[in-house]
């Protein structure tokens, strides 16, 4: 199953600044559930899979939430 992708832009001003300061880490309640992963100590990538539409939205990488 093939999903699309979607980075919101919140997160790709946080994946800009991943870029350009820290590129180790770079290659590294809701109406619906939120997931998240860690990409370093303090911060975590956020995103939203909508499985009927086979979209994932992700809405942040740095920071808690």
């Amino acid at each position: 199953m093939t999903y699309k992708i979607n980075i919101l832009p919140n997160a790709e001003d946080d994946l800009t600044w991943f870029r350009k300061n820290s590129k180790n880490d770079y290659l590294k309640c809701f109406d619906k559930e939120v997931y998240s992963r860690r990409v370093n100590h303090k911060d975590r990538m956020v995103y939203t899979i909508f499985e009927n539409q086979n979209v994932i939205d992700i809405s942040s990488f740095k920071g808690h939430y």
